[in-house]
């Protein structure tokens, strides 16, 4: 009960108990509050002079409102600008606390900055025409988009933010360390794709990237399959697909997607593709996927006790893995990302194209 204001009753018990010959600690203990409040209590009286405590010391405000309104300009003008760096350029008498305790009162605090795509105009543009256009679309309409997309999982990494408890000068301990291995970094390409609340395959392409070729052997292994698998849905959870014309396969603009074969490919198994605004993985709902995928993973592969190799047996074990991890993610979190289709279009127009929270 730090800074606790005794009323006078208490001060009253306070003094009679000193009189009595109590200890500043028996005192606290029996008002309930810290013996530092009783020390300073006896500091402004005595126990044969009982009077209140007197105002507390009013101290001059270091800026004036105008002084104020100066800082927040700078601060959202300048926006990486370091505290002290505001703070001298001011000219004002004051500190860099004094500066953020300011800037906090306007509600303008520091925080880390959001990873998001760089967004050109023509890319602003084309986000913004991309949402408009299905701005009314139905989340039945959303449930007959087969997603897809790849995905590279680095072993042994955990995509959370790590957070330790630790004293000053423990910084640098072993245990408060996040590791990283840059010379044993392993990572997997991995394809996957989902439609309202039923996952496709997690194919595993191994170490490296996906070309046009490997690219045509995922679709005619994954999509194929898990096209046949939908027409054929008798489950009552799902949304019955009543016409195959309605699914329509959503891939993003990668190189190995835009390829004459793949192209040619799609066109003669009769898929209809989602056109797709560039730079938009926040209006693709399987990257909440694979973020959810990659610390289920990181948690299994912790579990397990898994070493760090780069062995045909070791990939090999970690693709395994991969597709259980991927098997148990919940079909409901599958469904609530499609229903939140609409609030991303939505997002969207009110951004006028620009990143969005999702």
């Amino acid at each position: 009960m730090t800074g606790k204001q005794l009323i006078e009753s208490q001060i009253g018990v306070a003094l009679g108990m000193r009189r009595a010959g109590s200890s500043q600690r028996q005192i606290a203990a029996e008002l309930g509050v810290q013996q530092s409040t009783i020390s300073r209590l006896f500091v402004r009286h005595t126990t044969t002079q009982f009077k209140k405590r007197g105002p507390r010391r009013q101290y001059k405000r270091a800026t004036t409102q105008r002084d104020d309104r100066y800082l927040a300009r700078v601060a959202l003008k300048f926006r990486r600008m370091s505290l002290q760096a505001i703070t001298n350029d001011t000219g004002l008498n004051i500190s860099k606390t004094t500066v953020q305790r300011r800037l906090k009162e306007l509600g303008i605090n520091k925080r880390v900055a959001r990873t998001k795509p760089h967004l050109t105009p023509q890319h602003m543009a084309a986000r913004l025409e991309w949402a408009l256009e299905h701005e009314n679309w139905t989340v039945e309409q959303w449930a007959n988009v087969i997603w897809s997309d790849e995905s590279s999982i680095q072993i042994g990494f955990d995509p959370r933010q790590t957070m330790v408890f630790r004293r000053p000068g423990e910084a640098f301990l072993s245990e408060c360390l996040r590791p990283s291995f840059k010379s044993k970094r392993v990572s997997l390409m991995v394809w996957g794709c989902f439609r309202w609340n039923k996952l496709g395959p997690l194919i595993v392409c191994g170490p490296g990237g996906i070309g046009s070729d490997e690219y045509l052997e995922v679709l005619a292994e994954g999509l194929l399959s898990f096209k046949d698998d939908i027409l054929g849905a008798v489950d009552e959870d799902t949304i019955i697909v009543r016409n195959p014309d309605d699914l329509i396969f959503m891939q993003d603009g990668a190189p190995c997607h835009r390829t004459a074969d793949v192209k040619q490919f799609l066109a003669e198994e009769e898929i209809k593709v989602m056109s797709w605004p560039a730079q938009s993985p926040d209006l693709n709902p399987i990257e909440n996927v694979w973020q959810m995928l990659k610390i289920k993973f990181h948690e299994r592969f912790t579990h397990l006790r898994c070493s760090l190799s780069k062995s045909q047996a070791s990939i090999d074990k970690y693709g395994a893995i991969l597709q259980e991890v991927w098997e148990e993610l919940s079909p409901t979190m599958i469904s609530n990302l499609i229903r939140s289709m609409p609030g991303r279009m939505k997002a969207v127009i009110e951004a006028k194209g620009g990143a969005i929270r999702f």
